[in-house]
């Protein structure tokens, strides 16, 4: 106990002196003292002075084990790794001690110091020459040393001695950054030969032969890894893919993208792939890859892509899954592009929500305000809905500035034609006629604008065209059924009695299809069988209204003067003009009447009929009937007058006035004036005929027995031929003529 109390005592007095000079003793080295001192600085937690008296005895004990480990324990704790590297490769490479030789690399490591790692390094493969994990930290000392030949000869060497993939794949490495393609291919052939096609090592050959122009060469060796390839192997089957793509090798594309879809590595490229193959045979499923494309990679593209083919399909059940879950960010962002509002639209459009799809479509409008297309598809989507009243307001100022605008024809004459305005429908049909002549279907719905504007014999023309056109082409359109009812409907109007009739039976089994049901019901009433055309209205039409032509057809044949009445007043431009003319005619609307066959007139091949139509309720509203009044008072005569005057037109240039004149004189002055008569009366005839350059007339009664007045249209010359007794004729000019006993009437 004693001895123990004076070590402790010896112990609390050294400390204190040794920490404050830091100075290791200068007498011999005796190692009972520097244990003790050793001891007593670790006892006192004085680091920095354990790590100065292990300097110190290394340097008096160079070769002491114990010293060095000592010196490497407190250079690691003082913070000096250099000292502690330097210990640690003392005590592996002259005293065998290996054990150390982790904590030594780990200090090279962390000093960055490549020439001391390297023989550590080395020795670590001597002692595990299979580690892979102790190779590539060699190769990189090695590499940061700038020994590229040294670190192929060790691996050439290794590889002599224990065959390993390993061996090989760090060559090809090592020759790829020494940038020798030459050698790097000569190691992968031999790899290729002795462990086979593996994927990456044919990647990495049909990568430099690909770099060499030789893209054959480099798709068959590509193609050549396929049966050990996994769906692991992304990079591989990534640019199998993409080769494939560009050497048009769609069914190996198509393989390689869907194993990187299968294990969700796909990246857009892929899914564009994947899309594109999809997309003619299997639009449902092309949409679901782009979809899944978007939410995976969230490139843009990829959703636009799913909305144009389910546009395209005419889906709102896709575009309802395309447009749920997007947060407000992806809104913003895809609101930057038209389709992402057009689409939109359609949605809307579909749920019939048309005032939100007009505001989706403005969106768009106000992005691009000139893309005609833009234009076209908010029309195309009114003319699907069936939205009359927009297209009322929306068609006439677009159509007012569509001559140069060719996007636009083709939805303007079907907007029209929906409406009910066929004439305004015809010049847009006739612009976009080169493009659609041979178009059975699109003749036979011309054919039915031409005839509501008026024109059968043209409009049978083209239901003549149509039918060759389909006879010609038996696979055009494609659908059987739609086929079937074109035949049907161009047979109701080419073909007489019994054979139409047999079509029309076939038409009448599709009550449902909106242009069937249309064809039979005109077919019935163009035969003027009442009865079968109201029993078809009763049976097709009993949930949807009866298009506004028919009810005025109906009408026109029943004698319905209040139907007639009530359509021509809310849905005249909806009806065929003749037939409307034909209503206002005989409800004696005769200027309503008038002007529709005016209209019709205009530029239409068949004028001569509409002559016939117009000239009687021309003439008939022409005929006029006036009275006219006058009073006169001065000079001591008051005379008080009254004219009336009848014209009735015979035909359109041959007239027929009749005028009687009566009038009553009285003097109130009598010292001015002598005896007049009280009265005057007087009538006259005048018949006057329109010529090509001006007109004539004869007249008869007055103070004349009669007159003719030759008016050229022109010349300002009047010949005129009297009888009065001595008959005489004159010939006036515009100034002056010389003085006359006749009177002359012009």
């Amino acid at each position: 106990m004693r001895h123990a109390r004076l070590g402790a005592g010896l112990l609390f007095i050294l400390i204190p002196v040794l920490a404050q000079s830091q100075i290791m003793p200068t007498r011999p080295y005796e190692s009972s003292d520097w244990n003790l001192a050793w001891r007593a600085f670790l006892g006192g937690g004085d680091i920095q002075a354990a790590y100065a008296l292990a300097r110190a005895a290394v340097a008096a004990q160079p070769r002491s084990v114990q010293w060095r480990h000592r010196l490497a324990l407190a250079a690691e704790q003082s913070g000096h790794p250099g000292t502690a590297l330097g210990a640690y490769d003392w005590l592996i490479m002259h005293a065998g001690q290996t054990e150390y030789l982790d904590k030594a690399l780990n200090l090279a490591s962390g000093l960055n110091d490549a020439s001391r790692a390297v023989p550590l390094m080395l020795l670590a493969l001597r002692l595990r020459p299979y580690s892979e994990e102790r190779w590539i930290a060699t190769l990189g000392e090695l590499l940061k040393l700038g020994e590229y030949p040294r670190a192929l000869r060790l691996l050439q060497v290794a590889d002599r001695q224990h065959p390993r993939r390993f061996f090989l794949w760090e060559q090809v490495v090592l020759y790829q950054q020494m940038g020798e393609p030459g050698h790097e291919l000569q190691t992968l052939d031999i790899y290729r030969r002795r462990y086979g096609p593996e994927p990456k090592v044919m990647l990495q050959i049909a990568t430099l032969q690909y770099l060499q122009g030789d893209y054959q060469k480099a798709y068959t060796s590509l193609k050549a890894a396929r049966v050990q390839a996994t769906p692991q192997d992304t990079a591989y089957w990534r640019t199998l893919s993409g080769l494939a793509w560009l050497l048009e090798d769609y069914p190996v594309a198509r393989q390689a993208s869907e194993v990187l879809y299968k294990a969700n590595t796909a990246d857009p490229d892929d899914y564009r792939r994947l899309y594109l193959i999809h997309l003619a045979s299997e639009p449902h499923r092309a949409f679901e890859i782009a979809l899944a494309g978007w939410r995976h990679t969230h490139e843009s593209s990829l959703f636009f892509a799913a909305l144009s083919v389910a546009n395209a399909a005419n889906k709102p059940a896709w575009l309802r899954q395309a447009f749920t879950h997007l947060n407000k960010i992806d809104t913003q962002n895809l609101g930057q592009h038209p389709l992402y509002w057009t689409s939109l639209a359609m949605l809307h459009a579909s749920q019939g929500r048309m005032a939100l799809a007009q505001r989706a479509y403005a969106q768009a409008m106000a992005l691009r305000p000139d893309d005609d297309r833009l234009w076209a598809d908010d029309l195309w989507m009114l003319i699907d809905a069936s939205d009359q009243t927009r297209l009322r307001a929306l068609l006439p100022r677009l159509a007012a500035h569509a001559i140069s605008r060719p996007a636009l024809w083709a939805p303007l004459a079907a907007g029209f034609g929906l409406i009910g305005q066929p004439d305004d429908a015809l010049p847009f049909l006739n612009r976009i006629w080169a493009k659609h002549s041979r178009d059975p279907a699109w003749l036979s719905d011309y054919a039915d604008t031409i005839a509501l504007a008026g024109y059968p014999q043209l409009a049978q023309r083209l239901r003549r065209a149509a039918l060759q056109t389909l006879a010609v082409n038996p696979t055009e359109p494609a659908n059987i059924g739609h086929r079937q009812r074109l035949l049907a409907s161009l047979a109701t109007h080419l073909l007489p009695g019994d054979p139409a009739y047999r079509w029309v039976a076939r038409l009448a089994r599709h009550p449902q299809d909106a242009r069937a049901r249309e064809q039979v019901l005109g077919w019935t009433l163009q035969n003027d069988d009442i009865g079968a055309a109201q029993s078809w209205q009763r049976q097709a039409y009993a949930d949807t209204p009866i298009p506004a032509w028919a009810r005025l057809s109906l009408a026109l044949k029943t004698d319905d003067a209040s139907t007639q009445a009530q359509l021509l007043s809310r849905d005249l431009n909806a009806l065929p003009r003749q037939d409307a003319a034909s209503a206002a005619e005989g409800l004696g609307w005769t200027p309503l009447a008038t002007q529709l066959v005016f209209d019709g007139m205009r530029g239409t091949p068949n004028t001569d009929r509409w002559q016939q139509s117009f000239r009687p309720l021309a003439l008939g509203g022409s005929d006029t009937l006036g009275a006219t009044g006058s009073l006169m008072r001065a000079s001591g005569l008051s005379v008080v007058g009254t004219r009336l005057s009848a014209r009735h037109w015979l035909s359109s240039g041959l007239s027929l006035t009749g005028n009687i004149d009566a009038g009553m004189q009285s003097i109130y002055d009598h010292t001015q004036l002598g005896t007049i008569p009280g009265w005057s009366r007087q009538g006259s005839l005048n018949l006057t005929r329109t010529l090509p350059r001006g007109s004539a007339s004869l007249s008869l009664g007055g103070d004349a027995i009669w007159t003719l007045i030759f008016r050229p249209a022109r010349a300002g010359i009047i010949a005129g031929a009297a009888a009065c007794p001595p008959p005489c004729l004159w010939i006036t000019a515009p100034y002056p003529r010389p003085a006359s006993p006749c009177n002359s009437v012009d």
